[in-house]
């Protein structure tokens, strides 16, 4: 299932807002979470990553489960 571009949109900007955000609510997201907050990340952050799966014969119609 795929979102439309601006429900994915609005999406990230309220998971990227997380990190600067002072409200009690968002404080709680990151406690929660144990997080500080998210980052912007792009295709080339995971460039190391996406080899490795290539190489170990990952694609897009690898089913994956946890057993």
């Amino acid at each position: 299932m795929h979102a439309d571009q601006k429900t994915a949109s609005k999406v990230s900007d309220v998971l990227l807002s997380v990190k600067d955000d002072k409200s009690t609510a968002a404080q709680a997201v990151r406690d929660g979470l144990n997080i500080v907050g998210y980052i912007k990340t792009t295709k080339d952050d995971f460039k190391h990553t996406l080899a490795l799966l290539k190489k170990a014969g990952v694609d897009k119609s690898f089913l994956f489960a946890f057993k």
